[in-house]
């Protein structure tokens, strides 16, 4: 729902892909206007766009093979307080503008110093799905522990991208949502095969978008 009682859909590809680019920077500026990511699983090559899906898999004591490895701060490379850059906007007959910035005063003060992360859109067209992207792209940024997971051949049902639920006593977990980012097979002393699922922290309120957090768009054509 927007700020003007309408509603549109959450996002949309408006753009033309230019042939002279590489795959590579032509799949990643598509993939903007979602953000998306592009899976290798399987064999097999899958486009997912940013939404929460409730997990349906749960990782406890019973699949796993070993200690769980705990990362409670990422790179600060990856860290952003603030999100900026430009779109494609149609209320300016189509000419690169600003969207609106998106930014945290609590990140910041967080952090001793605003970072921001300069985002640019060349497939989105529309202020408010800019915003959007922007906020999820920061509060993406501010999800900050990721863990590695040994686990047995159960751990081969999901692949990269998918939400597992993860619950262990120990680290005083219960049904604390994880996304998968990747996984390893290594063998263990005993030659059994251990799955090493690699993954990082998620949330369903960080795909939320309320009409507050909408903000004007000051058009640059009269």
């Amino acid at each position: 729902m927007l700020d003007s009682g309408a509603s549109h859909p959450r996002y949309v590809l408006d753009g033309v892909v230019d042939t002279s680019e590489s795959r590579k920077n032509n799949i990643e500026a598509m993939l903007s206007a979602m953000g998306g990511k592009l899976i290798y699983s399987g064999g097999q090559y899958f486009v997912s766009a940013a939404a929460y899906s409730a997990p349906t898999v749960s990782i406890d004591e019973s699949v796993l093979s070993g200690t769980i490895s705990v990362q409670t701060k990422q790179s600060r490379r990856t860290l952003y307080n603030g999100v900026k850059g430009v779109f494609v906007s149609e209320e300016d007959n189509y000419i690169v503008a600003d969207y609106p910035s998106i930014t945290s005063s609590a990140y910041s003060a967080e952090d001793g110093e605003p970072i921001f992360l300069d985002m640019v859109l060349p497939f989105t067209t529309n202020n408010i799905r800019a915003q959007r992207l922007a906020k999820l792209a920061l509060l993406q940024s501010r999800q900050q522990t990721s863990i590695t997971l040994p686990c047995n051949l159960a751990a081969l049902k999901f692949k990269a991208g998918d939400n597992i639920s993860v619950s262990n006593t120990r680290l005083g977990y219960t049904n604390k949502v994880f996304e998968v980012i990747g996984y390893d097979m290594t063998l263990a002393d005993d030659g059994s095969i251990v799955v090493e699922v690699n993954a990082i922290e998620t949330d369903s309120s960080i795909y939320d978008w309320t009409t507050s957090d909408e903000q004007e768009f000051i058009t640059a054509v009269k």
